[in-house]
């Protein structure tokens, strides 16, 4: 992608001047090239954030409660017994009352079957490569509700290093090209700073697809509930300043 970069001045300067909020002091003698340069860096996640869950009725809390409590250790069971670290797993909510809403036409022999709801959620947290993988686990374990998947990197500081990095390397491409240009030699760095990165996700050929509706279990196995999720691609981008000497 073609990056933005915005020359602002070059030249000898006469003055004490300010960059990027902080103050530099600049002489006579001080002969300097000044630029800034954006670049970017897209990597692929590494790590997933699976959020599902499991929701039931019944004729009275109780009757909830006992369905969910039993749902939840089997579905709990599944995920570990499959080697997800205990320590990934987590509750994201938890809740028991009254059913709110019925569709107009729910039949009143359901509405009293249903009178109750209780509900629990899930998230895991696992390599991106095994989402999909552990959305069948999940399902066959007795999951039935999906709230979607979110995607983060392991190591956020080195994409961060790696996008500030080739910011630099085009900044100073860019004042080796002014100083050509004014028949002298680049110098050494006197200044460097940066903006705050931006990190975002970005999708990789289409929509990511995420499955977020209301789904049965079945006697199927694993592989064959489990969801397909492709990763987007997490787009870094970074700004530098900096001064240049010019000899």
């Amino acid at each position: 992608m073609p990056s933005r970069v915005i020359i602002i001045c070059c030249a000898l300067i006469l003055a004490s001047g300010v960059l990027a909020g902080q103050e530099l002091q600049i002489t006579p003698n001080n002969r300097t090239i000044y630029v800034t340069a954006e670049d970017e860096v897209t990597l692929e996640p590494d790590i997933a954030l699976i959020n599902f869950g499991y929701q039931t009725f019944g004729t009275d809390q109780q009757a909830a409660m006992n369905d969910l409590s039993q749902k939840s250790k089997q579905i709990t069971k599944a995920l570990v017994d499959a080697a997800i670290n205990p320590k990934a797993i987590e509750t994201s909510a938890l809740d028991v009352g009254r059913t709110t809403y019925f569709d107009p036409q729910t039949p009143p022999e359901v509405r009293k079957q249903r009178d109750f709801t209780a509900r629990e959620n899930w998230r895991v947290r696992v390599k991106a490569a095994d989402a999909s993988l552990v959305t069948g686990i999940a399902r066959s374990g007795g999951a039935n509700t999906f709230q979607g998947v979110s995607w983060e990197l392991a190591d956020p500081n080195q994409a961060y290093a790696k996008a500030n990095a080739a910011a630099l390397r085009r900044a100073r491409a860019i004042a080796e090209q002014m100083a050509n240009d004014m028949g002298a030699k680049l110098g050494k760095i006197i200044y460097l700073s940066n903006s705050n990165p931006v990190l975002a996700p970005m999708a990789r050929g289409g929509n990511e697809r995420v499955a977020k509706a209301m789904v049965a279990s079945g006697a199927a196995s694993p592989s064959e509930l489990q969801f397909e999720v492709s990763r987007p691609l997490i787009h870094r981008s970074v700004t530098v300043y900096a001064v240049f000497a010019i000899e």
